[in-house]
């Protein structure tokens, strides 16, 4: 039953990856609930394509995002994320960037926080 569900995923996975436009090595992304990483480790394979030099990995990895409210999928995430980056040939250490970017939370708060300041701001 499992393998069947991941295939089902996976292929949901697949039609949304490429509902996105065009994406460069700075297109910024913020998967808002991550879960595992799934979305973002396709984003970051497709970002990691395009990169040619050392500091082209780094900027693609600046500029993904995400947010989960259980703190074992983020755990899952970041190790997959730091999997991936080392599987295209990286050793450069990234733990900063990894525990900046991919963090446990609650998305939806964020969001109304984020609101509630603009509120006040445009006042």
């Amino acid at each position: 039953m499992d393998k069947i569900m991941n295939r089902i995923k996976k292929k949901q996975l697949l039609r949304y990856k490429d509902l996105i436009p065009e994406i460069t090595i700075d297109t910024t992304f913020l998967e808002p609930t991550c879960g595992n990483g799934n979305f973002v480790i396709e984003i970051l394979k497709r970002k990691f394509d395009l990169c040619k030099k050392k500091a082209d990995y780094i900027r693609a990895l600046k500029s993904v995002y995400a947010i989960d409210i259980l703190e074992d999928n983020i755990a899952e995430c970041k190790q997959r994320v730091k999997k991936l980056y080392e599987s295209y040939g990286q050793r450069e250490n990234i733990d900063f960037i990894i525990d900046t970017n991919i963090f446990y939370g609650n998305s939806l708060a964020i969001m109304n926080l984020l609101e509630m300041c603009n509120a006040t701001v445009d006042k």
